[in-house]
């Protein structure tokens, strides 16, 4: 009896000792996105002595995999009207960008909104003001 015993308790550890481990493929994780602006005009308003205003974004983050997706937009400060807008893709970690809208005496609030293609809930949104003289 105890040969039996001990027989079905070896074969019981011999069994979990040989068991195939599962693994688990855990889901990519992504950088917060973060970004700059080139000029950076902080706080204060930024200026145009034209209609045009040339700026970079540089992406800081890793660039996620499946690519950024950038959404760009001119409102008008004072109704906040659209007076331009746009929308690229990437997996490239700088984008020159330029506005072509601008009227004097006008201020506008340009917002730019960076998001992750595989993971649109990591996003992150930064503006300036901008004002043509």
């Amino acid at each position: 009896m105890k040969k039996i015993i001990i027989y079905y308790l070896s074969l019981i550890l011999f069994s979990l000792g040989c068991s195939k481990e599962q693994s688990t493929v855990l889901p990519e994780q992504e950088e917060a996105i973060n970004f700059s602006f080139n000029p950076d005009s902080g706080n204060s308003i930024a200026s145009s002595l034209s209609s045009d205003y040339a700026f970079k974004v540089n992406v800081i983050s890793k660039i996620p995999s499946g690519g950024i997706k950038l959404n760009l937009y001119l409102k008008k400060e004072v109704d906040g009207s659209v007076a331009e807008s746009k929308i690229l893709e990437s997996k490239g970690s700088q984008f020159d960008l330029s506005v072509s809208s601008l009227l004097n005496g006008v201020l506008y609030n340009v917002t730019v909104t960076i998001e992750s293609k595989n993971k649109p809930s990591n996003s992150s949104t930064k503006s300036f003001k901008i004002a043509r003289k």
